[in-house]
């Protein structure tokens, strides 16, 4: 049944490319060469590596993140070929771009309606296509208007590190780019970073299912506020630093599906504005949240993961100079956290809106029953609590596997907590 859906899919491509091809040549009298066309629009996207985020994961060790090896070759050759990518392109130029593109399009139509029964034998499938389509091509460069404010063509190239294909950095000046976002393309790696607009038309039509990485893509965009709440995120596993820096960015993106999301570090740092509900994200897989709402001086909505979030290892830093955060997180499930250093560090009115912060037992509909606050693999507690002015619940009945510090601040200017503070091994 599997061959037979691949031919009908491959014969439905085939028809719907000549047909287009044919088209544009009898309408400016000219031979276009099918094949030339097709096989450099139809670039492979090889065989993902199922260990492709190794270089994302977390160091127990040093909490560290490790970012695929240095880019700065890449990205001092792609500063040498911009040069050569910028031009006033002609009206035949022009037609050759649609025509390409409109042949990427009717593979895409193809590969959304397969989409629609998410289901992984769907995604395996399609991905299969895409490895057959393959001439071993994976660089494309990019083309852009003379004034580099528009993107004509989106370039793209194959990162050896970290396995896939990743998206040509836009200059900081692009504010609009073409609907269509290129299926080859698996990484959003810095797309945007340091973009100086506030919209990026053409963004809100991508088609991002194919994407795994969006880390740093938005970083640094200090007036970037673009609609992409629409953006189809259920393959993404790299969430860190997305919107870092975007001191504007206060979209509703709390329907994004993260399900896959396996580190979302430093995802809102210093993301001043951003204040929308991230109640419903499931974030059943990130086993980092280190920095995630950092210096989000704004953000005050509900986080009721409960145990969703039973698989981080690190929330240190997690609130540090969230100023206004104030939310209920006791039905949280800190099992497996290791470190919760400066977690409410300097977080000026948060006293988790006044309930109970205390380890006890919360259970779910279906009968399934676990113990909020377990804080016994806790190893790194520095700062947890420093200059959190607001914050006077009982910790008492919280157990630490580790000594009563001595040399490291854990709260300062607490009367409240000091008079109960949680145990500790000695």
């Amino acid at each position: 049944m599997k061959r037979i859906i691949k031919a009908l899919v491959f014969l439905i491509l085939t028809i719907s490319s000549l047909t287009v091809i044919f088209l544009v040549a009898y309408n400016q009298n000219k031979q276009f060469k099918i094949t030339e066309n097709v096989n450099k629009v139809l670039d492979d996207q090889p065989q993902k590596d199922t260990n492709k985020n190794k270089n994302y994961l977390t160091n127990q060790q040093n909490n560290q993140y490790t970012k695929p090896q240095t880019r700065n070759e890449q990205d001092n050759q792609q500063s040498q070929d911009e040069g050569q990518n910028i031009y006033e392109i002609t009206e035949h130029e022009k037609q050759e771009i649609k025509n390409k593109l409109e042949i990427d399009q009717n593979f895409e139509k193809i590969t959304q309606q397969l989409e629609k029964y998410q289901t992984q034998a769907t995604l395996d499938l399609i991905n299969e296509l895409r490895s057959d389509l393959s001439d071993q091509q994976h660089n494309k460069k990019a083309v852009y208007s003379s004034d580099m404010t528009e993107c004509l063509e989106i370039g793209y190239h194959w990162n050896p590190q970290t396995q896939d294909i990743q998206i040509d950095k836009m200059p900081a000046t692009i504010k609009k780019v073409p609907d269509y976002l290129p299926w080859q393309i698996s990484s959003l790696f810095e797309a945007f970073e340091g973009n100086v607009n506030e919209k990026i038309s053409g963004l809100e039509k991508w088609n991002t299912y194919y994407i795994t990485d969006m880390q740093s893509t938005f970083k640094n965009t200090l007036k970037f506020n673009g609609d992409i709440r629409h953006w189809n995120t259920s393959n993404v596993r790299i969430m860190k630093g997305t919107f870092s820096f975007a001191y504007k960015f206060n979209q509703p993106i709390g329907n994004w599906d993260v399900a896959n999301v396996i580190t979302m570090s430093e995802m809102f740092y210093r993301a001043k504005s951003f204040n929308q509900d991230l109640s419903r994200w499931n974030v059943k897989k990130v086993n980092s949240l280190s920095q995630t709402f950092a210096f989000a001086f704004s953000f005050n909505k509900p986080l009721n993961w409960k145990d969703k979030v039973s698989n981080v290892l690190y929330m240190d830093n997690l609130f540090y100079n969230a100023w206004v955060f104030n939310q209920d997180l006791s039905e949280w499930d800190t099992s497996n956290v290791i470190d919760m250093s400066g977690m409410f560090n300097n977080a000026l009115a948060f006293n988790n809106a006044g309930k109970p912060l205390i380890t006890k037992p919360v259970y779910k509909q279906d009968g399934i029953s676990y113990r909020s606050w377990v804080v016994t693999k806790v190893k790194k507690i520095n700062g947890m609590f420093i200059d959190t002015k607001s914050f006077t619940q009982d910790l008492s009945k919280w157990t630490f596997n580790l000594k009563k510090p001595t040399n490291i601040n854990f709260f300062t200017n607490l009367d409240q907590i000091k008079k109960r503070p949680p145990k500790w091994i000695d």
